[in-house]
């Protein structure tokens, strides 16, 4: 029978036969937008309305991946260190767009054309409501005017704007969705004049809903995606609409990813040259396979996945969707706040934290044609160190007339603030600009860009991080923001880019335009060839090349190690011949390089060459190539151990290699022996059990190649002296403080009336008609008039200090979404005052907006309608099942609290409840310092230090210590105990004896190492290392985990 590979991408799949509609009609209008009225202006005082992010399939609940750093951090760090200013920009305008409008998120969008820049945004009351400003100044030319006004036939606008500039066809395309219906709204301008040419307009209607619309220019169809019951993929007739004719629309779905519950894909979009003919459209979205795959994953890559739409306008059952085709890319964490959340962005001041879009490849996909390459740009959110820190993962494809290929991908997270709601987009030349929004617990949301060169070292950014706007307030009203920005690429230039976002001058949100370009756009000088080294003499490389045409000078740049490592550091700068001699350089080590041309005239730099390696003569210096510590986490087993990982690092000087762990409890971490966790390992993990209570441990890991001189710490090796630095705290071992079923009743619980009750309220009851063990729950109807229903443990809870305590429970929620919802608050003064779970208590207990590791809220509650949670986040959404959320009560350790759930509804529509069951609150035992207390056993074996009694002479003794539990280990394989001397246990001491005294000379030093499993773990010393006694007996206490493991220990005796 066939096995499937673990984590193997998704096999694409070919459909055939598109659904399709009759043609729409064209309006044909005949306006100028100058004359169209003004939308009503938002003013204080006005309410505000918060646009639901609809969820359109239960997302399946995946617990948080193990927390890690992206493997693709250190490029860009090492790559900014190395060239801090490689690139460089000319600025351009910058103002501010169209203003707050009473509704979040604006979903700003907009795109440039040959004179002017058309933003759009949301609108409270209005739809979309548009700007045209000239690009010359950033003045208004038209507007603001509503999407909907340009037909003043009933038109009715929703939202969700795009606007793009269709460069091909000189003309200008406008949509929004409807706001009572399954429609679609496309103005398309019957000239290349946007403002006083005349538009038509076109009304598709659609199966479902078609929330989050992103269009794509190509030359056979506009291309549109949407979130709908399943992702949604449409074709509409171009050529057609172009010329105002009766067009028609086809759609296809896609199966949806199991974790996400709102999902989309994103449509590429041409800039600049058209495709190849013939080549059929391609939508975008990207598979976090931990969480999409969550038993299956591949746990050393993610994906992108496409998919092709190939339409036959003629003939739509001849029209064929086929994919996802996988594009193997570094992983990433979609991780953010969970899977589902609508918050988790923080922001100073405030527990309300912002909407972080995990979900799509965000707007724009840009699709350009090189001639000699196409190219397909894009970036998403990612969770860069598994804290819901959001950093910008960016990427381009490549395909050369073959199949699609990662070309190069990069993550951009520079600092503790978090990035995200990216745009990027490349220009004429291949340079990538990438603009977000940027907040923090100590910063403002705001916007900032950078970029880099098309022919900078892969996985950096160089552009220097450049602030377009700075925030000065944060969001408090609500957690949606921003849903996407846009970047696009001036049309008549193919060098500026021209963005526009959201960020807060207030509470209420503020947009901004702006213009820069990547200098050197529009040179090209051409690359150096036939490049070739030689050594010359000790510690020199002789690097040669063939002289380029048009070149006036050349610049050199070196990497230590293959080709293959990516961030090349410049030696050579203007470099009048063709030939550099570089000095001073490490023997045997290898060493790579690459040319550039330069052309003073313009300033501007060529695509890096082709590389080249070389070697010299003389001693090596060259430390390994390391990449540090890549996670600390919980074994899985014991929760007062902490795993270290790291990947292997690669000798420069020939090896071996060997690694020393470093443990402080700040960082940076300080590399003194008092620190030393284990040393001279040749492993890449290593356990420690010697954690104490409460306290966050920080790591470093450094290599050491044996092979070289540089005073390393286990032979004098060659170290690598990074400063790669990651923390973990253990937990302590779980235990139940207080489980509740709810099969025995309600006795352990109180209900009563909350503080927002106007009286005759219905209390929770115990309810039969859903639960999820066995037969009953705690329920709670959604009455269709205001009230505050509360559920409480009646029974103060203590926490322990020092660890961390957890609450877990499963619940339904089945009530009037965004309107009404649930809410879990504790208290710290039994029960006077009441806080959200979120929220601090004003004194001993801080905020933290992160408490949910699993199901969070899910909403904040619309006001205005009476509500008395209105304005609060809650769980309001309807998802068809049971949900499981739980609780980090890290924050309230060592306190007695108190826990209760309340359940708030408005004066409308009544629907059937809150469901609450199997609650669970876990308390832990604080990790000793040092462990487990620690368990001995006395170890003997026969020659008392004798080399020729060892089992291979090679003075290593391996034995066998058993610690029995009530279910003592067994024997020995056969095979484990031919490696084994004699051995013995009496359950008191660890004793090895050997013969220092009575063999005078015979032992020098020696060393104590355990192993978990002889066979395939690695072997761990024990430090510091123990004294010998004056009758020649070692005692020793080791720290394990379970009484019922068998440990392994040798003795290393060195002559």
């Amino acid at each position: 029978m066939a096995r499937l590979c673990v984590g193997a991408p998704v096999a694409p799949v070919r459909i055939q036969g598109a659904e399709y509609t009759e043609p729409a009609v064209a309006a044909v209008i005949r306006v100028d937008l100058r004359d169209l009225p003004h939308p009503h202006v938002w003013q204080p005082g006005d309410p505000i309305k918060e646009i639901p992010r609809r969820h359109r399939r239960k997302a399946v609940e995946r617990d948080a991946p193990r927390p890690r750093l992206d493997p693709l951090l250190r490029l860009q760090s090492e790559g900014m260190a190395r060239f801090p200013s490689r690139a460089s920009v000319t600025p351009g305008l910058n103002f501010d767009g169209q203003g707050f409008t009473g509704v979040m998120p604006p979903d700003t969008v907009g795109d440039a054309g040959p004179d002017y820049f058309i933003q759009a945004i949301n609108h409270d009351t209005a739809g979309s409501v548009c700007t045209v400003y000239n690009k010359s100044d950033g003045s208004v030319a038209a507007g603001p005017f509503t999407m909907k006004s340009i037909h003043a036939a009933n038109v009715t606008g929703g939202g969700d704007p795009i606007v793009l500039y269709d460069e091909a066809a000189d003309r200008w395309l406008l949509s929004e969705f409807a706001s009572s219906a399954n429609e679609l709204h496309i103005y398309i301008s019957q000239t290349p004049n946007p403002i006083s040419g005349g538009w038509y307009h076109y009304m598709f209607s659609t199966p479902d809903f078609p929330d989050y619309p992103k269009y794509g220019v190509w030359p056979d169809a506009y291309y549109v995606t949407s979130n709908e019951s399943s992702p949604s993929y449409y074709a509409l007739d171009r050529t057609r609409m172009l010329y105002g004719q009766p067009a028609t629309m086809q759609r296809f779905t896609t199966s949806g990813l199991a974790a996400f519950s709102f999902q989309t894909l994103t449509p590429a979009d041409v800039d600049g040259s058209a495709p190849p003919p013939g080549a059929v459209h391609i939508a975008m979205r990207h598979r976090d396979d931990e969480a999409h795959n969550a038993g299956s994953n591949d746990p050393s890559e993610d994906y992108l996945e496409l998919f092709e739409f190939s339409v036959d306008w003629d003939t739509p059952a001849n029209s064929t969707l086929t994919g996802p085709t996988s594009i193997a890319v570094t992983e990433f964490d979609s991780h953010l706040n969970g899977y589902t959340a609508f918050e988790g962005i923080p922001q100073p001041g405030t527990s309300t934290t912002l909407d972080p879009l995990r979900e799509p490849v965000m707007w724009r996909l840009q699709y350009r044609n090189f001639q000699s390459h196409e190219s397909l740009c894009g970036s998403f959110v990612t969770d860069v160190d598994g804290t819901d820190h959001a950093g910008v993962r960016w990427f381009e494809l490549r395909r050369s007339g073959g199949p699609w290929a990662l070309h190069d991908e990069g993550t951009y997270a520079p600092d503790a603030h978090s990035r995200w709601m990216p745009s990027a987009a490349l220009d004429q030349n291949g340079n990538l600009a990438v603009a977000y929004n940027i907040s923090s617990s100590n910063e403002y949301p705001g916007l900032r860009y950078t970029g880099r060169l098309a022919g900078d070292t892969a996985g950096t950014l160089t552009v220097p991080e450049t602030t377009i706007i700075a925030g000065s307030a944060s969001q408090i009203s609500g957690t949606r923001y921003g849903d996407y920005a846009a970047m696009s690429v001036d049309p008549v230039s193919g060098c500026t880019f021209w963005f526009t976002g959201e960020y807060n001058a207030a509470d209420q949100w503020s947009t901004r335009v702006n213009s820069f370009s990547i200098d050197g756009c529009g040179c090209s000088p051409p690359i150096p060839a036939g490049l070739g080294t030689a050594p010359d003499g000790d510690h020199r490389i002789a690097v040669s090349w063939s002289p380029s045409s048009g070149a006036d000078s050349y610049n050199v740049y070196r990497v230590v190690g293959p080709c293959s490592q990516p961030i090349y550091e410049r030696i050579g700068t203007q470099v009048a011949g063709t030939m550099l001699v570089d000095s001073n350089i490490s023997g045997i080590a290898t060493h790579s390089y690459k040319v550039t041309s330069y052309n003073a005239t313009d300033q501007c730099e060529s695509f890096y060459s082709s590389c080249v390696e070389g070697a010299t003569t003389g001693p090596c210096w060259e430390p390994p190539l390391f990449s540090g510590v890549d996670s600390v986490a919980s074994t899985g087993d014991d929760p007062c151990a902490l795993r270290v990982t790291w990947a292997a690092a690669t000798p420069q000087c020939g090896g071996p290699i060997v690694y020393t762990v470093y443990r402080d409890t700040v960082s940076p971490v300080q590399t003194n022996s008092g620190n030393v966790v284990a040393t001279c390992l040749d492993s890449t993990s290593v356990v420690d059990r010697a954690v104490a209570p409460g306290v966050a441990f920080h790591y470093l890991v450094r290599a050491e190649d044996l092979a070289g001189s540089g005073g390393g710490p286990c032979g004098g090796g060659l170290v690598e002296m990074n400063m790669q630095t990651l923390s973990g705290e253990a937990t302590g071992p779980a235990f139940p403080l207080f489980t509740d079923d709810v099969e025995s009743g309600a006795g352990a619980w109180s209900v009563y009336a909350g503080p927002g009750d106007p009286g005759g309220t219905v209390p929770w009851a115990v309810s039969m008609a859903r639960y999820t063990s066995p037969t009953r729950s705690l329920f709670c109807t959604n009455e269709p008039s205001v009230k505050d229903q509360v559920v409480q443990i009646t029974a103060a809870q203590s926490l322990p200090a020092g660890c961390t305590s957890e609450l877990m429970f499963e619940h339904y929620v089945d009530l009037d979404d965004q309107y009404d919802g649930g809410v879990l608050e504790y208290s710290t003064d039994n029960g006077t005052t009441w806080f959200d779970i979120l929220a601090g208590n004003g004194g001993t207990v801080p905020a933290n907006a992160n408490r949910f590791t699993s199901g969070a809220y899910d909403w904040v509650l619309e006001s205005g309608f009476g509500n008395p949670l209105s304005g609060r986040p809650a769980w309001s959404i309807w998802t068809g099942d049971w949900r499981t959320t739980t609780v980090d009560l890290t924050d309230l350790a060592g306190q007695s609290v108190k826990f209760r759930w309340r359940l708030g509804s408005d004066s409308d529509v009544a629907w059937d409840g809150w469901y609450i069951d199997d609650v669970v609150l876990y308390g832990c035992t604080p990790c000793s310092q040092g462990g487990y207390p620690a368990y001995r056993s006395t170890v003997s074996w026969s020659g008392s230090g004798d080399p020729d009694a060892d089992d291979n002479s090679d003075g290593v003794w391996n034995l066998a210590a058993y610690f029995h539990g009530v279910n003592p280990i067994g024997p020995l394989s056969p095979a484990e105990q031919a490696k084994l001397p004699s051995l013995e246990s009496d359950g008191t001491t660890l004793t090895y004896s050997f013969g220092t005294s009575t063999d005078s000379g015979m032992v020098a030093r020696f060393a104590i190492q355990t192993n978990e499993h002889l066979v395939d773990g690695p072997w761990r010393p024990i430090l510091p290392t123990p004294t010998p006694q004056p009758d020649g007996t070692v005692e020793v206490q080791i720290p394990f985990s379970n009484i019922m493991e068998q440990l392994f220990y040798r003795l290393r005796i060195t002559e």
